[in-house]
């Protein structure tokens, strides 16, 4: 493995038979006493070097109608949403997403409808989401919720390990070190504790504390060269694809792009305020301003 070019995503965790890989802050550490050079690690890291194909079977504009999500949720909670539709009709039985926590990134296993608030909002730092998997008792039914590069790994790890998984996959741009963002954060005499809430608008990630809010440009946080490489700003792998980017808001544009996806979103669709008032043409400018660092 590349150790610095690396999403942090966990998926060679899951895979790896001797538990010979750890996740640190910013690369990944193989204990070479017990790797056994298997290679399963090189098989599921993501390339995100190269874009997916896209298949969109339909669009909506969307929010949630439950309002104990929207209010801590991000543009809508259209995710926290779907992911509390499915737990709760145990179309699912387990999700993996990120813990609604900011003083450190950690991934958080799902299993009931009524904490999927304590996932709810976006965290712009790299959390290992596919790590638990390696020690889950079960291979189906698994919901995860990731960016394009947990999708990709999550899609390969369906292939080595035999996982049958629901994946709704984030639009990205990029993401960032937690000890970037806890660096950062300090200058600005931010404590973790009093953070409430992250956004990215335009060039600068907005900052909800107890007592204020702060933009602060996103040049001023690091990411890892996986990232600045990564050429996908659409989770093309995911089953939905959801995101803010061509909706107002408050709403978020949902992707659907395969026919389990589709059930899905019918599902959940009783907890949601659904609307066609898209405009794809924003996503596709965006993907394409990151298919041109291939050029």
């Amino acid at each position: 493995m590349k150790r610095k070019n690396c999403s942090l995503c966990g998926g060679c965790i899951a895979v790896c038979p001797f538990n010979a890989i750890t996740i640190g802050e910013e690369t990944v550490t193989v204990d070479k006493a017990l790797c056994r050079s298997c290679n399963l690690c090189k098989k599921i890291c993501p390339d995100m070097s190269i874009v997916g194909e896209l298949n969109i079977i339909s669009m909506y504009a969307a929010r949630s109608r439950l309002k104990e999500l929207t209010s801590v949720a991000q543009n809508g909670g259209v995710v926290s949403t779907i992911v509390f539709s499915l737990l709760k009709s145990k179309t699912v039985d387990i999700f993996l997403t990120s813990a609604r926590d900011f003083t450190q990134p950690k991934p958080l296993v799902l299993t009931e409808a009524e904490k999927v608030v304590r996932s709810a909002g976006s965290r712009y730092f790299y959390v290992p989401i596919l790590a638990p998997i390696r020690e889950l008792k079960t291979r189906d039914n698994i919901g995860i919720v990731g960016l394009p590069c947990h999708i990709r790994a999550a899609t390969n790890l369906e292939k080595v390990m035999g996982l049958n998984t629901i994946k709704i996959g984030l639009f990205c741009f990029k993401n960032f070190y937690f000890s970037s963002f806890i660096k950062t954060l300090a200058k600005y005499n931010i404590s973790l504790n009093d953070v409430t809430k992250t956004e990215i608008v335009g060039k600068s990630m907005k900052i909800h504390t107890l007592s204020k809010t702060l933009s602060i440009k996103l040049t001023e946080f690091k990411s890892s060269e996986k990232c600045l490489n990564c050429l996908n700003f659409i989770p093309s792998e995911a089953d939905i694809a959801v995101g803010n980017v061509g909706s107002l808001n408050n709403f978020s544009s949902v992707l659907v792009l395969t026919k389990r996806g589709a059930e899905i979103f019918e599902e959940a669709r009783e907890y949601l305020l659904v609307s066609d008032n898209i405009d794809f043409s924003k996503i596709t400018i965006l993907q394409r301003i990151k298919e041109r660092k291939r050029k």
